[in-house]
């Protein structure tokens, strides 16, 4: 680990930019807001079961390419809530709820190492 931790805050700065725009892009916010607030009494409609395996598959994916970024760069404690704090402000910027995106950064911090 080098001294000079703070050079690789650009690298993580992109990388939480990019991947939350990516997950904008394939994943409308008022979808995944519906999908959050759904009440878990009623049954799921087709329309809402697609949507969950279509935001299961994203949330893998997304999950997966934080843990290589984690593992690839080493980061430390100060590293993994600095990717964390810029993906949430950034899917924020792009309309999310913060509620929903505090879900969505609940669910890949408990995923990720």
């Amino acid at each position: 680990m080098s001294l000079l931790f703070w050079k690789s805050n650009n690298e993580i700065d992109r990388f939480a930019n990019d991947l939350a725009t990516e997950f904008y892009s394939n994943v409308d916010s008022r979808t995944v807001a519906g999908l959050v607030r759904e009440t878990s009494g009623r049954k799921p409609s087709k329309e809402h079961k697609k949507s969950n395996r279509m935001l299961e598959k994203e949330y893998a994916a997304l999950v997966d390419k934080i843990k290589r970024f984690k593992a690839e760069e080493r980061l430390g404690v100060y590293g993994k809530a600095r990717l964390h704090m810029k993906f949430k402000y950034r899917l924020m910027e792009l309309g999310y709820d913060e509620d929903v995106v505090d879900l969505i950064n609940e669910f890949i911090m408990k995923n990720t190492p």
